[in-house]
């Protein structure tokens, strides 16, 4: 049974996107603006409350709430002028391109600025990317670093891009469906080389980018949401066939459960405790999901993998890596001071803290709902 702040944060989201809730009483408005801030979620439930005409029950918190509501409006009209910019300089330039993630999924939302994100997520051929650079240069991006196949820039009204030359954000999923993306990609109306992910493909990224944020302690409530004003869009043999390659149809099923659950009125069959990891991680995951996902073999071993990650974490850190594997020793004695200092004076605290307060139950708990999901750990 959720707490009472949990059932009218979900409940008051269901109304905001055209369900039917109840704001039950009493409401601790403090409490509902802590959870949902922690999910990016404080517009949509105004939004609620304002659509039940019952504005006036988030009290002293209402003033917080309707400031959220405005940010949120106000930055999905920076993020459209980017968007908008953006497709023009690619357009002229003629280089292909698609939109990812909450660029392209806030259209099936009743109105956009409802999905918020905090960057826009752009895919390009490789081939393309020193063409792209340079359309970024003229748009006066300024270029803040590399990862993996991530370049990324921030935007003179402080948007952040991802330039991607390829989707691959999970190491848990080695797969080909994602590689070949341009193979099945279907031109957009009205434009020469901006192209859409077909919906099947679009929904499979949708899981598998859900699945990495969960491993890592959570992935919040905004993705419950997405599949909600999907409404199955993309869903049929060919995608069962791609989770079950992957190992993510269970996930995909538990996670449908839950969405059902709460914006559907549906039946409660997803796996025990789910719902509770969800709405505890907050949109990027806690430091105590974390280390639920990850203590299974002790928190000793938990701290020594977050002070040495493996070769293929190292050389996303440390780029130099990629051609003088011969400098890892070197580079995690760098790792090791700066995860020292981080735990001294730095956020690193809170994770030492969560490590040290999980208790066994926790990680057991989280075991069995990893295993119920079919999620290596």
């Amino acid at each position: 049974m959720l707490e009472t702040k949990h059932q009218i944060f979900i409940n008051s989201i269901k109304l905001a996107i055209g369900g039917e809730g109840e704001l039950n009483l009493p409401i601790d408005s403090e409490a509902l603006l802590h959870v949902a801030s922690m999910h990016d979620l404080s517009h949509l439930v105004y939004y609620g409350f304002y659509k039940a005409g019952n504005v006036e029950l988030l009290k002293d918190k209402t003033k917080d709430f309707k400031s959220f509501h405005t940010s949120a409006i106000f930055r999905y009209m920076k993020i459209a002028k980017e968007l908008n910019d953006m497709s023009s300089a690619f357009e002229r330039a003629g280089i292909d391109f698609i939109f990812l993630k909450g660029s392209k999924i806030r259209f099936y939302y009743p109105e956009p600025w409802m999905r918020t994100s905090s960057d826009i997520d752009v895919l390009i051929k490789p081939e393309a990317e020193k063409d792209a650079c340079g359309v970024f240069e003229k748009l006066k991006y300024k270029h803040v670093g590399d990862w993996r196949y991530v370049k990324n820039y921030d935007t003179p009204s402080g948007v952040h891009i991802e330039l991607h030359t390829e989707i691959c954000d999970d190491e848990f999923v080695v797969d080909e469906h994602l590689k070949t993306v341009w193979d099945t990609a279907i031109l957009e109306e009205g434009f020469s080389h901006k192209y859409k992910m077909d919906d099947c493909t679009f929904l499979f990224h949708h899981v598998e980018h859900m699945a990495k944020h969960f491993r890592d302690g959570g992935c919040g409530v905004r993705p419950f949401i997405d599949l909600y004003v999907l409404n199955g869009r993309g869903e049929g043999e060919e995608l069962f066939e791609r989770l079950n390659e992957v190992g993510l149809t269970e996930f995909y099923r538990a996670v449908k459960a839950l969405m059902e659950f709460w914006f559907k009125d549906g039946e409660k069959n997803y796996p025990r405790g789910m719902d509770e990891y969800v709405l505890r991680g907050g949109l990027f995951g806690t430091y105590e999901n974390a280390v639920g996902v990850n203590a299974k073999k002790g928190k000793l071993r938990y701290l020594l993998g977050r002070i040495f990650p493996p070769y293929a974490e190292m050389k996303d850190m440390y780029p130099s890596l990629k051609k003088q594997k011969w400098l890892l020793p070197f580079c995690y004695v760098a790792r090791f001071f700066k995860v020292m200092a981080k735990l001294i004076i730095g956020k690193g605290r809170d994770e030492l803290k969560a490590v040290h307060n999980t208790d066994k139950k926790r990680v057991e708990d989280t075991r069995k709902l990893f295993e119920d999901l079919g999620l290596r750990q």
